[in-house]
């Protein structure tokens, strides 16, 4: 009887070891973030991501795209889970970049497997006799070739429009984005700019306040020196801070990206539409989360979970998949950040889905959709007491982190001192 030679099995064995140690190394193994790699920890994954953005607009490029996949997710797992930040006050920095080389990472994935390709809408014809090639793209006999240097700017296109917007991928499954800008291009720099100053400050004025408050020292949401009255009020309120921190900061880092686009690139004010849609004043949770909330990683969570629970299940598994792959998205990216796990992410999504079942049940058993006052006092408390498991996460993950610089911020250099010299002055 032939028997296995032990080399083999020590051989086999040291490779797996080494593979598992590369993607998803031990903290004795991770690196630290510094002014001599920061640069390649940032750049390696785009270009990446930018390789299958260019295969993925190629006829006949479907095999190439799977051979390279498992390469480049490898290098795009391990630079996730390698590279950290030590000093705690830049946590915010390396909680927002795990989660968008994340963000890569599954787009990779989507990039590399899909037979379709992408397509852009200005690409489909409405003439049914056209061939297409392999990857989905329209042939055109007439058209000329595409330059390099446009085949580029596509790819990059594809990274940066998540949202889908000008893309077929984007059209269906009720994409809401608002309308984009009709005024001139120096009037939307001119209103782009101060809306990014005014959502600089109220992100530093919230940060400001919370860390000039005695009661949060702890850097937990629920104080229990509090009485309970006292205690679900004030976490109550601390949620609603959190939500309004995570919305400014969002719309910081899109309006900056506009001003880039539109001040420097010469893209018009109609590509840059508004990222929020009036959330806090929605009648349900599925128009908050539909078309109130920012679309930005809608296609991401998709991938995740929603397409292929709904293989399985229909409409109601892309529903519930859809908030799964957001609650999996966000433990990852808690996770590859460095700041543990903890399964109330998951479950957070997993009640708005929940939520969002009720509504339409509604409809059903009454005919009548849900909306009003009743449904939207209901959804708000609903969204406010199942955000606290959130923001207690957050909270007492990234407490030490810091969104603005103390010695940039205006709130803490200028305004709360002079606020307290004034109640002094009258006590």
């Amino acid at each position: 009887m032939h028997t296995a030679d032990p080399s083999q099995h020590h051989y086999f064995a040291s490779a797996s070891s080494y593979i598992s140690r590369f993607l998803l190394p031990s903290s004795e193994y991770q690196k630290p973030i510094t002014r001599l790699n920061w640069a390649a920890v940032f750049i390696v994954p785009h270009l990446l991501t930018l390789l299958l953005g260019l295969l993925v607009r190629k006829p006949n490029a479907t095999v190439l795209r799977c051979a390279l996949l498992p390469f480049v997710l490898g290098a795009q797992i391990h630079i996730l889970c390698t590279y950290r930040f030590k000093n705690p006050a830049f946590w915010a920095l390396d909680f927002a970049q795990s989660h968008y080389i994340l963000y890569l990472t599954v787009l990779s994935a989507e990039l590399g497997i899909i037979p379709e390709g992408r397509v852009k809408l200005a690409e489909v014809t409405a003439t049914t006799g056209n061939e297409k090639h392999s990857n989905g793209v329209a042939a055109q006999d007439t058209a000329p070739l595409r330059s390099f240097y446009d085949d580029v700017l596509h790819a990059i296109e594809i990274i940066f429009s998540s949202r889908g917007i000008g893309w077929k991928f984007g059209t269906g499954y009720g994409l809401h984005v608002p309308p984009g800008s009709t005024v001139s291009r120096s009037a939307f720099l001119f209103q782009t700019a101060t809306s990014f100053l005014s959502h600089i400050f109220i992100l530093d004025f919230i940060e400001s306040c919370c860390r000039s408050t005695p009661i949060f020292d702890e850097g937990r949401l629920f104080i229990s020196t509090l009485p309970p009255h006292l205690r679900y009020t004030l976490s109550a309120i601390t949620t609603l801070a959190v939500a309004a921190v995570l919305s400014n900061t969002f719309s910081c880092i899109y309006e900056a990206g506009a001003l880039v686009g539109v001040g420097l690139l010469g893209q018009p004010p109609s590509s840059w539409p508004p990222l929020f849609d009036h959330p806090y004043t929605r009648d349900t949770l599925q128009s908050f989360w539909g078309r109130g909330w920012h679309q930005l990683l809608r296609q991401t969570f998709f991938v995740i979970g929603g397409f292929p629970l709904q293989k399985l299940f229909g409409l109601p598994g892309l529903l519930v998949g859809t908030f799964l792959g957001s609650g999996l998205f966000h433990y990852w990216g808690l996770s590859v950040s460095g700041k543990g796990t903890d399964w109330r992410i998951i479950l957070f999504f997993l009640l708005q889905a929940f939520w969002i079942a009720l509504e339409r049940g509604w409809k059903v058993l009454t005919g009548r959709k849900a909306g009003g006052m009743g449904w939207r006092i209901s959804g708000f408390i609903w969204i406010i007491a199942t955000g606290q498991l959130m923001a207690d996460v957050w909270i007492s993950r990234l407490y030490d982190a810091c969104f603005i610089p103390p010695q940039l911020s205006p709130t803490r250099r200028y305004i709360l001192p002079f606020v307290f010299r004034c109640y002094a002055a009258l006590a």
